[in-house]
C-alpha cells in the first residue's frame, strides 16, 4: 500500500510543472506605425516603437515587470511602403543617451540570461513550496495507508523534502526552456521586410531614460545602409 502512496507523492509534484512558469508573452494588438506618437520614416520604411517603461505596460505582455531586471521592453512596427526589400538588424539598433551615449539592443541570449537570473530562481522556489505542500499531504496520506497512524507525521515531513527537491527542479528546468522559445519569438534580431509587409517585434534595452533610438536600414536590393531616428522627448 506505500508504493501507492510514492506514486501519488510523484505525480502530484511533476505536476507542479506546469503553474511554475511566470514569464509569458500575452497577445497585444498593434496600429499602423503612423497611428503611433514615436514614428519615422526612412524612404519608404514608417517605423514606430511603443516603450514598455511601466510595470502594468510590462506585465500586460510579459506577465512579469522586465523592468526591475533592468530590461527596457521596445516594441518595434515597422511598414514597407516602398518596392524594394529592406532589413533591419538588432545590432544596428541603439537607444541614445541626453548627453550623446548610445546603448545597443541586448543580443537574444543576452535578454535571456536577464530574464533567467531571476526567473528560473523564482520558479525553483515556487516549485519548492509548491512540492513541499503537495509532498507533505502526499506523505501524510502514505502513513495513513500503511495503518500506522505513528507514520503520518514522519512521512508528511518525508514527503515534504521530497516534494520540496522535485518541484525545485522542475520549477527551474522548465522555465530555463520556457524562457529561450519565447524571447526567440518575440526577439527582433534580424528581420527582412517584404515590400507591402506590416511586421513587429520586440528590442530589449539596458534600462534608461533615451531621448532618441536609432535604427540603422539596409536596403537589400541596393546594399544601401539609410538610419531612422525616432525623437522619443
Amino acid at each position: 500500500m506505500r508504493r501507492v502512496g510514492l506514486f501519488i507523492l510523484a505525480g502530484l509534484t511533476f505536476s507542479l510543472f506546469a503553474g511554475c512558469a511566470t514569464f509569458e508573452e500575452k497577445v497585444t494588438p498593434i496600429r499602423t506605425p503612423e497611428d503611433y506618437y514615436w514614428h519615422t520614416e526612412a524612404g519608404e520604411v514608417v517605423i514606430a516603437c511603443e516603450i514598455l517603461k511601466s510595470a502594468e505596460q510590462s506585465k500586460a505582455q510579459f506577465n512579469v515587470d522586465l523592468n526591475k531586471k533592468g530590461i527596457l521592453p521596445v516594441k518595434l512596427i515597422v511598414k514597407n511602403k516602398g518596392k524594394e526589400s529592406v532589413e533591419i538588424d538588432r545590432s544596428q539598433i541603439f537607444g541614445v543617451l541626453n548627453d550623446g551615449l548610445m546603448f545597443n539592443a541586448y543580443a537574444l541570449h543576452q535578454s535571456i540570461e536577464r530574464v533567467e537570473q531571476g526567473e528560473i530562481s523564482r520558479g525553483a522556489i515556487k516549485g519548492a513550496g509548491k512540492g513541499a505542500v503537495v509532498g507533505a499531504v502526499a506523505g501524510a496520506a502514505l502513513g495513513a495507508v500503511g495503518g500506522d497512524s505513528s507514520d503520518v507525521g514522519g512521512m508528511a515531513g518525508v514527503g515534504a523534502v521530497m516534494g520540496g527537491l522535485m518541484g525545485a527542479a522542475i520549477g527551474a528546468d522548465s522555465l530555463a526552456s520556457y524562457i529561450p522559445e519565447k524571447l526567440h519569438y518575440l526577439s527582433w534580431e534580424k528581420r527582412r521586410i517584404p515590400p507591402g509587409y506590416l511586421v513587429s517585434g520586440f528590442i530589449f534595452l539596458p534600462k534608461a531614460d533615451y531621448v532618441q533610438l536609432k535604427i540603422g536600414v539596409l536596403n537589400l536590393d541596393k546594399r544601401e545602409l539609410s538610419e531612422a531616428v525616432i525623437d522619443l522627448r
